[in-house]
């Protein structure tokens, strides 16, 4: 397990594949809570302390931050109690109380966590959480969902709305695939289109390409913690407040899979991401 030392509000916890437990996908967690795999999660929430846990469904990629609320379905590890939601995909939630966690099993996606005052946001942003895509598959200026990016849902939930508040805000950044495996091909005969849109909108204001994406023999890679980070200090965020220092996966394709692994039967396994309010 790796932590990232930090002091309240927050610990940021990478839980690996091992040859015990190789796939950490929470698409395993069962309603009755009985499995193996449901109760291997219960020890490893047990062991942090943690007593209750949210599991967003990230897989709709759609900017959306989930208030706890609206997490209605209910699933009883022992001593632990677990919320879900599968009819309202979302990003991530707001944690409002000590001991609380929110999970993730992500292939390479960064985690996002942000506070402004008491509030703490957590969310998971790839690509398309970052970039509204139906902007970039037509090229048309119509937006497909509220906010462009899961950064602006961030900071609408933090109340973060001007750049003087946006002042307050503190973020973080962890666990994101490394740039090098992170690719889009210029002329892929299906999505190069949208890739070159895409390889566009980082060559303008508040991103710098050289710092958010390389273009290499018709490949641009795309380093998505600097989007996030030029995203935030874009709407106001001082950027000695956005924290990159532990924003890389660490570089082990076994213990820790991503969707660019070059492995075939490993672009389903997972590892966990676990954050927890102090």
């Amino acid at each position: 397990m790796f932590t990232t030392g930090l002091k309240p509000p927050f610990s940021a916890m990478l839980i690996p594949c091992s040859l015990s437990t190789t796939n950490w996908s929470l698409d395993q967690l069962t309603l009755h809570g009985h499995s193996t795999y449901d109760k291997a999660l219960g020890s490893v929430l047990l062991a942090h302390q943690i007593r209750e846990a949210y599991v967003p469904i990230t897989s709709h990629f759609n900017a959306v931050i989930l208030v706890p609320p609206a997490f209605t379905t209910h699933i009883s590890l022992p001593g632990i109690t677990v919320w879900r939601n599968r009819r309202q995909p979302a990003e991530g939630t707001t944690l409002e109380h000590s001991g609380e966690a929110v999970l993730f099993s992500p292939g390479g996606c960064p985690i996002i966590v942000a506070t402004r005052g008491d509030s703490l946001v957590v969310a998971h942003a790839w690509q398309k959480s970052l970039f509204d895509s139906s902007l970039l598959a037509h090229g048309t200026p119509t937006p497909n969902r509220p906010f462009a990016s899961v950064v602006d849902s961030i900071l609408a939930i933090l109340g973060a709305t001007t750049e003087k508040l946006a002042k307050e805000v503190r973020a973080w950044v962890f666990y994101s695939i490394d740039s090098q495996k992170y690719w889009h091909s210029l002329d892929h005969p299906v999505h190069g289109a949208y890739n070159q849109r895409l390889a566009k909108q980082l060559t303008l204001s508040p991103y710098t390409v050289s710092a958010c994406a390389t273009v290499v023999s018709a490949r641009v890679h795309l380093d998505l913690p600097q989007i996030i980070s030029r995203q935030f200090t874009g709407r106001g965020v001082p950027w000695t407040q956005v924290d990159l220092g532990q924003s890389v996966l660490p570089t082990d394709d076994f213990h820790f899979p991503t969707t660019r692994n070059i492995y075939p039967e490993d672009t389903n396994r997972r590892y966990l991401v676990v954050i927890k309010r102090h």
